[in-house]
């Protein structure tokens, strides 16, 4: 609902040629727009493959699961001409083939040998993709969760894997093999962080994903009301459920009616009942729950210097770096940059920023008992 504009601009860019970045926060819709788009394009003329990225955990999960959608007819093109191919190890190829590769897991042996070989192999593959007769678009979903998970978990990957997966999809897109990349608001600021060329996102035109306004959020749970035949549900119902949720985010006001429906009806205190019990706990679990992840990775004195500034803005709403730097001298820039890249802080006007929601503001001050 209300992305009508955000959809027919993907389908109309995609069209005449070009590749997409879609960005906003997590949980706003990004991927329920990207399956939608591909959803009306599958036809005889485009070939849409999805990838889930987020359940990739090493550099050759993500190729492998690209090869995992490819129709059987390309897979067998591609399989024949990496056999005509000497520079690539039997091994490999014998398990890149169709049988196997549906179930196959990725162990770290093979990921450093297909690594190894990634030149040829992704040769091979834009090759096979751009002789095809249907254009091929690849979507690629939750990137920059990907890039968070080959960096945090596995010790034999570093920044030089990301910035190679990131230049093996430019080379694609250099060679018009298109596609839309679903990633985080802040990837900018998350490969400034990491010190990898912004350069590499190169020939993607972005696509912001915003909140919904209070108007589209209640029209959102009048139509999911509608859906299961809920009639109860009335304006004052609308207006405290979107009081309580604190933020416009669909999937809040998703999470909030999946409780509700079970009710037959739902006065202003069952509603805050629901909340407190059932709601906010699960937003914690499945939301919120990233935000403690994010700051247990920090250091001992980025976790001091977080607090410092998340308090600072918690308590005065916005403020800009240099406001925080008048009372605490010490608090370096790399710090405050990385509360935006990880999605803690938005940008505002005069150069503040804030919480990138309220929810999160809220959930900090009563962390810190402010």
């Amino acid at each position: 609902m209300f992305r009508d504009y955000e959809k027919k601009y993907c389908i109309n860019s995609l069209k005449e040629g070009n590749s997409l970045l879609i960005l906003g926060i997590r949980r706003t819709g990004k991927s329920s727009l990207l399956k939608e788009v591909g959803r009306l394009m599958r036809d005889e003329r485009y070939l849409i493959i999805e990838v889930d990225c987020q359940g990739c955990n090493k550099p050759s999960e993500l190729f492998i699961e690209i090869l995992k959608e490819l129709p059987k007819d390309l897979f067998e093109k591609l399989t024949k001409h990496l056999n005509a191919l000497k520079g690539i190890p039997s091994r490999i190829i014998d398990a890149l083939n169709i049988d196997s590769i549906k179930g196959f897991g990725v162990d770290i042996k093979f990921d450093k040998e297909v690594r190894d070989y990634w030149g040829p192999i992704s040769e091979s593959i834009e090759r096979i993709l751009l002789n095809n007769e249907q254009n091929i678009i690849l979507f690629l979903d939750e990137l920059p969760y990907f890039f968070e998970n080959l960096l945090d978990n596995n010790t034999n990957c570093s920044e030089l894997e990301v910035q190679q997966i990131l230049a093996t999809l430019r080379s694609w897109r250099n060679e018009e093999i298109q596609m839309a990349l679903c990633g985080s608001l802040n990837i900018n600021n998350f490969l400034d962080s990491k010190s990898i060329s912004q350069k590499l996102l190169s020939g993607l035109i972005p696509v912001h994903i915003e909140l919904f306004t209070s108007d589209e959020a209640k029209q959102l749970l009048f139509a999911l009301a509608k859906s299961r035949n809920i009639d109860w549900i009335k304006d004052e119902t609308a207006e405290k459920v979107i009081e309580l949720v604190q933020d416009n985010v669909p999937f809040f006001i998703q999470t909030f009616f999946s409780h509700m429906v079970l009710e037959s009806d739902c006065s202003i205190q069952k509603l805050e009942e629901i909340y407190g019990l059932k709601v906010y706990p699960q937003i914690t679990k499945t939301f919120l729950y990233q935000f403690d992840e994010r700051l247990a990775k920090y250091s001992r004195d980025e976790y001091k210097h977080a607090e410092i500034i998340l308090d600072y803005i918690a308590k005065n709403s916005t403020a800009s770096f240099e406001d925080i730097r008048k009372d605490n001298k010490f608090i370096e820039f790399k710090t405050f940059l990385k509360l935006i890249s990880d999605e803690f802080l938005k940008p505002e006007k005069n150069n503040n920023y804030s919480f990138v929601l309220n929810i999160v503001k809220n959930w900090w001050k009563v962390k810190r008992g402010l």
